[in-house]
């Protein structure tokens, strides 16, 4: 009586129909699984047209596909991927990433980032952004649009420009807590409205 060998820890070998990308090929022959007694599976299948390689254990398992993509799945828990070293990813087509969680990104250096077209963000909740310096430059046009805009300056805010236009359709202040507001023109300085109050008293 021939021992059964998932009971002695050798793997199982044998061709079966193509448990993989349900390909329907019924060449039994051109397809060689290897099952371990952990329930690991290596699968090669050289079936023409549908070549591939699948590894599973626990869920989880990695696919070189015919089309010569590779298929990363993680059925549960943590998946990472560790570089020692330099390491670099390179995408010639569309790439997406989509999450359902949050995302995270951490670095102990410096985090460039170079875009030859537009960059788009679109958030549907806040926009925070928290630095010790901040710079913005546009070449040729910087535009900010919202229905409210606060800008705090701790110190001191300085606005320079070659022509500077403040439009509103509502009311506009200059409001200092004790400290002196300055208007200062090297040109001709115009105050216009229909009702001007200048009360130092209020």
């Amino acid at each position: 009586m021939t021992e059964d060998p998932s009971k002695i820890g050798k793997p199982v070998i044998k061709g079966i129909v193509n448990p993989v990308l349900a390909s329907g090929h019924p060449h039994v022959g051109n397809q060689c699984v290897t099952r371990y007694p952990n329930g690991s599976c290596v699968i090669v299948d050289y079936n023409k047209g549908n070549e591939h390689i699948r590894v599973e254990n626990m869920g989880s398992s990695i696919t070189l596909c015919p089309d010569g993509s590779v298929k990363v799945v993680s059925a549960a828990g943590k998946m990472g991927l560790e570089i020692n070293g330099e390491g670099y990813i390179k995408i010639t087509g569309l790439y997406t990433i989509e999450a359902d969680g949050d995302i995270g990104i951490v670095t102990k250096g410096k985090c460039d980032f170079k875009v030859a077209g537009d960059m788009n963000f679109a958030v549907t909740g806040g926009f925070n952004v928290t630095s010790k310096d901040m710079n913005l430059v546009a070449a040729e046009k910087f535009d900010v649009g919202a229905e409210s805009i606060t800008i705090n300056g701790v110190k001191t805010l300085v606005t320079s420009s070659t022509g500077t236009s403040v439009k509103s359709y509502g009311p506009v202040e200059l409001y200092s807590t004790g400290e002196t507001v300055d208007i200062f023109s090297s040109g001709e300085t115009k105050i216009r409205g229909e009702t001007i109050n200048l009360n130092p008293t209020s």
